[in-house]
């Protein structure tokens, strides 16, 4: 349901819509939960051996906040320009090879099918931010009790920080003067 044919793609190309997608994310590498694609539409032709697929994925994805770890939504749209190649055996098993940035940027694909969902966890990925925050001014869990300060306070004594590089500091002000 959510793949392309490539043998059944026209010579002119083809416009495909999906709607109302919900993926799980299980091997979570990237604090995603899971998302929800509300419509993505695809404009898909064939380049000779290549595969190009055009178009736009809106949705949303929930996330753990990496300092509070709790879990939010976030909404994305995103264009999507991406050409599949097909793969061809020439490497052997264990052989290294070096890419270059412009084979980096391609897909490959063998037999033939191209999974939709895989293209739309790619695009998800390439979203998430490195450090994802349930908002700018996240407060996270206390280091002490480990509540989530962004809900409520708590009373743990804060530990003075002592630095080899604190005299620095002095060495600043004392230059202001």
């Amino acid at each position: 349901m959510f793949e392309i044919i490539i043998s059944e793609i026209p010579r002119e190309g083809e416009k495909r819509e999906f709607k109302n997608i919900k993926i799980d994310f299980e091997d979570n590498y990237y604090d995603i939960i899971k998302a929800n694609v509300d419509f993505c539409s695809f404009f898909i032709y064939k380049s000779g051996d290549d595969i190009k697929i055009k178009g736009k994925i809106k949705g949303s994805y929930s996330l753990v906040c990496s300092r509070c770890l709790e879990i939010f939504e976030k909404d994305f749209s995103q264009d999507v320009s991406v050409t599949f190649k097909p793969f061809y055996e020439t490497q052997r098993e264990g052989e290294e090879i070096e890419l270059t940035l412009k084979e980096m940027k391609v897909n490959l694909y063998k037999g033939d099918r191209i999974s939709i969902l895989d293209l739309i966890k790619e695009e998800i990925y390439i979203l998430v931010p490195l450090k994802p925050l349930c908002r700018e001014d996240c407060k996270g869990l206390c280091p002490i009790c480990g509540k989530n300060r962004n809900k409520e306070e708590c009373d743990c004594q804060k530990e003075e920080f002592s630095s080899k590089f604190a005299i620095l500091k002095t060495l600043l002000k004392e230059g202001r003067k």
